[in-house]
């Protein structure tokens, strides 16, 4: 589940594949409110879990967002 959620976050703030880390802080990609919102929709359509942008917000890292996506979908995420 983190590679797709480290895809996403790729595709939107425009690196290259494979080039973003876990670790690696999220106000580092420089998104912009748009990006932000884009990421959002994403993560609904990839995941099927809606993350309040007061959520995203308290992400500090790549890693944070991944935990929160799986966190968001409940214990059928074990199986991913």
């Amino acid at each position: 589940m983190a590679k797709n959620v480290l895809s996403i976050l790729e595709e939107i703030a425009q690196k290259k594949p494979n080039t973003l880390r876990g670790n690696e802080a999220l106000r580092d990609l420089n998104l912009d409110s748009l990006d932000i919102v884009t990421l959002i929709v994403e993560i609904d359509t990839a995941f099927g879990v809606t993350i309040s942008p007061a959520d995203f917000a308290n992400c500090e890292r790549v890693n944070d967002l991944a935990a929160l996506v799986r966190n968001a979908q409940g214990p059928r995420s074990a199986a991913a």
